[in-house]
């Protein structure tokens, strides 16, 4: 593994980049799949879907009645060594996801760009995330594993509900920030570095690497309006590794689908190599 630093993420992700992969990816339009050329030089993409599509792109396309399922028991089969879910629906492929592999918590960590920014990893991203302490640790957990498999240093970054100052304004800030408190020191037990940046996420996203929202409905309005209201880059959310298996997740609204690849690709020279 590369020693640790402070590089860019995009960059750190594509300077882990296997020289040959197979990746299964879930999409039905073919403008998109035009898109997905680049990624012919490190990826062998299979591409899944539920309709018949016309392509010259060169990618090999199976055809399923149900193609959420089939994505998915193509990378528990180990037929892929990663898998990314497109456009296929979320709600049918998570859930199809979560059942055979036993995992209820899936904790999915996102790798963001703002416009004017360094990239990050953050969560939670899905409304039902992040839910607690507990939860939220669990999505820590995930994030400091990317950052270090990809040789990186690890910045936490914890968001709560309000300022420290905003103490006694209401019941729901300052739980959130006594949860915030308790993070930081449990991240501290774990030997990392982490700040508790209160509801400054102008600070998080200056000095983290690894920003973790108050909940899954902050995270995904603040996952929504970096990527597509604020020109932001999306390159997917990867599954815990407890999986034993890469399954970056995607937003079919929008987001940079040759960026999910990459980012399977590279994850999984490290799950493989495990």
């Amino acid at each position: 593994m590369k020693s640790k630093g402070r590089g860019d993420i995009f960059s750190m992700v594509e300077e882990n980049l296997p020289p040959e992969c197979r990746i299964a990816i879930g999409m039905s339009d073919p403008r998109i799949i035009q898109e997905l050329t680049e990624v012919e030089r490190f990826a062998d993409l299979l591409i899944v879907s539920g309709a018949e599509i016309e392509s010259d792109a060169g990618f090999e396309i199976m055809i399923s009645d149900e193609p959420e399922r089939e994505l998915v028991d193509l990378l528990m089969r180990g037929e892929v060594d990663g898998a990314v879910r497109g456009t296929l629906p979320a709600s049918k492929t998570l859930l199809y996801l979560r059942k055979v592999s036993g995992i209820d918590n899936l904790a999915r960590v996102a790798l963001l760009k703002p416009k004017d920014a360094d990239p990050f990893l953050f969560a939670p991203v899905g409304i039902d995330e992040g839910d607690g302490f507990d939860a939220r640790l669990r999505l820590i957990e995930n994030g400091i594993w990317m950052l270090e498999s990809l040789g990186l240093d690890v910045r936490v970054g914890i968001l709560s509900g309000g300022r420290i100052g905003d103490m006694g304004r209401s019941p729901r800030v300052d739980e959130s920030l006594r949860e915030g408190d308790l993070l930081i020191g449990a991240v501290a037990d774990m030997g990392y570095q982490a700040v508790h940046h209160e509801i400054l996420i102008e600070d998080a996203v200056r000095d983290s690497n690894l920003i973790i929202a108050p909940d899954g409905i902050s995270g995904n309005l603040i996952f929504r309006t970096l990527t597509f209201l604020g020109e932001g880059v999306a390159w997917g959310a990867a599954v815990h590794y407890d999986l034993g298996k890469v399954f970056v997740d995607t937003s079919r609204a929008g987001g940079s689908y040759s960026g999910a690849v990459k980012l399977a690709a590279a994850l999984s020279t490290i799950i493989g190599g495990s």
